[in-house]
């Protein structure tokens, strides 16, 4: 294979078995599963129970290809889906196809193996897009395959459960291993007296799942999105046998057909507007909506199996998401020379989809560096995480920023590569057929225009981080931190989470007339229980006020001389410094701005009943030019409001579009 020189140079490196070479192969990009080809046929893959498992003949087992092989190679040698499946077919029939986890030594025993037995992969080109199954046979050797056609203008969903039911013998739509009928007579778990002549894949070769809905509920929320007439329950049995193959899209607008953005958004989906949603008004997302749910996992007061006795529903756009994709294969010269895929790392929900080119002899560099590991902020799966990361604290706010980014960027990137494409196809009209100078100016403007839009995303996301930690923090969101007046805006907490989590169990002092808001006292109890002061202490409240504006009036005119006075309107820049530097401390902030004869105004927020926010609002100081006004003002109103994917666990959506 190509990369076996790449191989060869790893420290810690395994090769397990060889298998003949073919005379040529196809251009394809790869991210550990094999993406696309300069052909347009893509894959898509998906991990799926099995009840059987196999492992590889490096762990002591007979079996010498994993699906990620199988796809790579499948790539590199087919010019179509249905040789992409028969190629992954044959290959997984002669050396032996292992399980994505064969060590029953593990937490979960056997069950886990199981569950990790199989793998389904969606496969498409321009004409057609199937569905591929394949699991290991009885003998740990060999494998066990079938492949079922998406019908014209509809949508499959593989959610790591196998989809394919009833097989129809020697029909156009079906393909098959010999073996997917005998197997299953030997172990006793097909019997064509019993079940007719149609074996069902799900039922013959899958194992029901402990929580079905992990996988069921992700192709009900794809097919409904894809067709709202339909009616499926959101509930289901083990095998979702309530559930079609596959569903017509219904978009008329679309002559019934999914758009790439249609499928970048299916990629972004939590089940907002339903039930299961996982985002804003879910307890468990808190006040702001987050709708990211972690691994299970134990914890210092629960293990494992105690954590395993309840769940939360399994979203389409997952935080530990490696890449996800949208394959856009197109028929003619613009396939033929600019086979495309818009690829995204991260959660899809919290990245961009950027176009990558097979054409392309290189992809950017901010795509390809970096580990997960280990932060660097020079890669583009890195700034995805921490945008996303950080985010998703203030979820329900900081995404309308996010979204805005991401939108404008989609926008930015399709109308840049279809200007190019079509700049390119009318140049090469001009251009003698075959002629490999014209072949070497595509792929070089190709190329740099992948790199070139690649690392722009990447920088933009790097600069979005710093813009969200300004806009959003400690529970305020910040606007117009550009402009004179800054405006400041409190998040606090929805009253309907409120409830859930008792804040209005903690009521206020019992004694005040709890009827009438204005006798009650926020920060101390006061003198007196009804809220209402004697006539000496208001006597002597006024006194302090007098006294007080009075020492401030006499202050104010001893400093007048001073070189910067707080409320003097110098006459020319002199009297302040070139560069009036920015200054923070916990009483006040000083913005900074280029010397003129600008006077300082002090906002203060007097409605503000939270004496532990004072020292954020209370003193924000900026410049303004002078007025003839008094020099420090007060102001309580300077608040304004803030104007298929490849997973650990991976849902594969394929269609085709006619």
């Amino acid at each position: 294979m190509p990369q076996v020189k790449d191989w060869e140079a790893l420290e810690n490196k395994t090769i397990i078995g060889y298998i003949p070479q073919v005379p040529h192969t196809y251009a394809l990009i790869e991210g550990m599963y094999g993406i696309m080809n300069e052909h347009n046929v893509a894959i898509g893959e998906s991990t799926c129970a099995a009840k059987l498992w196999a492992a590889p003949v490096s762990a002591g087992g007979k079996a010498l290809l994993e699906v990620s092989e199988m796809s790579q190679i499948a790539l590199e040698r087919a010019k179509t889906a249905r040789e992409a499946i028969q190629v992954m077919g044959d290959l997984a029939v002669k050396y032996g196809f292992y399980s994505a986890e064969w060590n029953v030594d593990n937490p979960y025993g056997e069950g886990l193996v199981k569950g990790e037995g199989g793998e389904a992969l969606t496969v498409i080109d321009p004409e057609e897009a199937w569905v591929f199954h394949v699991i290991p046979d009885d003998t740990g050797a060999s494998a066990i395959w079938v492949a079922q056609r998406v019908p014209d203008s509809h949508v499959a969903v593989v959610a790591n459960s196998f989809v394919i039911r009833n097989v129809i013998p020697d029909h156009p739509d079906f393909m098959y291993s010999a073996n997917l009928w005998t197997v299953a007579e030997k172990l006793g778990w097909y019997d064509s007296g019993r079940d007719g002549p149609y074996l069902n894949f799900v039922h013959t070769y899958a194992p029901k799942r402990y929580r079905s809905s992990y996988a069921n509920r992700r192709v009900w929320r794809v097919f409904t999105l894809a067709n709202q007439a339909l009616g499926l329950p959101a509930d289901t049995n083990a095998y979702a046998d309530d559930y079609p193959f596959s569903v017509q899209v219904a978009r008329p607008e679309h002559k019934n057909q999914f758009t790439v953005q249609d499928i970048i958004d299916i990629q972004r989906d939590h089940y907002e507007g339903t039930p299961y949603s996982t985002g804003y008004g879910s307890l468990a997302g808190g006040p702001y909506g987050d709708p990211n749910r972690f691994d299970i996992s134990s914890t210092d007061d629960m293990t494992i199996w105690e954590a395993l006795q309840g769940d939360f529903p399994r979203t389409i756009s997952l935080f530990r998401t490696s890449y996800s994709f949208v394959a856009e294969p197109r028929r003619g010269e613009v396939g033929s020379w600019f086979p495309r895929v818009w690829f995204s790392q991260y959660a899809p929900d919290q990245s961009t989809f950027v176009p990558l080119y097979v054409t392309a002899d290189k992809l950017p560099k901010s795509w390809v560096s970096g580990a997960m590991h280990k932060y660097n902020s020079d890669s583009a799966w890195w700034n995805f995480a921490a945008v996303g990361n950080y985010a998703s604290r203030f979820y329900v706010h900081a995404m309308v920023t996010v979204r805005a980014v991401q939108r404008r960027l989609e926008a930015e990137l399709a109308a840049q590569t279809d200007a190019l494409e079509s700049r390119l196809l009318n140049w090469l009209k001009s251009q003698p057929a075959g002629s490999s100078s014209s072949r070497g100016q595509v792929v070089q403007e190709v190329t740099q225009l992948t790199q070139t839009l690649g690392d722009y995303v990447s920088a933009t996301w790097r600069d979005l981080l710093p813009e969200l930690i300004t806009t959003y923090r400690d529970g305020y969101i910040i606007s117009g931190q550009d402009e004179v007046y800054v405006g400041i805006k409190k998040m606090f907490y929805p009253k309907w989470w409120l409830e859930k989590v008792g804040y209005f169990a903690h009521r206020g002092n019992a004694e005040a007339d709890q009827d009438d808001p204005n006798n009650w006292i926020y920060f101390s109890k006061g003198p007196n229980s009804q809220g209402t002061l004697p006539a000496a202490w208001i006597s002597l409240s006024l006194l302090t006020v007098l006294l007080a504006g009075g020492l401030g009036y006499f202050l104010g005119q001893h400093h007048a001389s001073s070189k910067y006075k707080l409320g003097a309107s110098p006459s020319s820049s002199s009297e302040l410094p070139a560069d009036f530097t920015a200054r923070r401390s916990s009483r006040s902030i000083i913005t900074q701005q280029s010397a003129s004869p600008y006077r300082l105004v002090s906002n203060r927020d007097d409605d503000d009943e939270e004496e532990g926010q004072r020292h954020q609002e209370r003193a924000v100081f900026t410049l303004k030019k002078p007025v003839s006004k008094p020099a420090v003002k007060s102001s309580t109103k300077n608040s304004r409001a803030a104007g298929g994917s490849k997973e650990t666990e991976m849902t594969s959506v394929s269609y085709q579009s006619f």
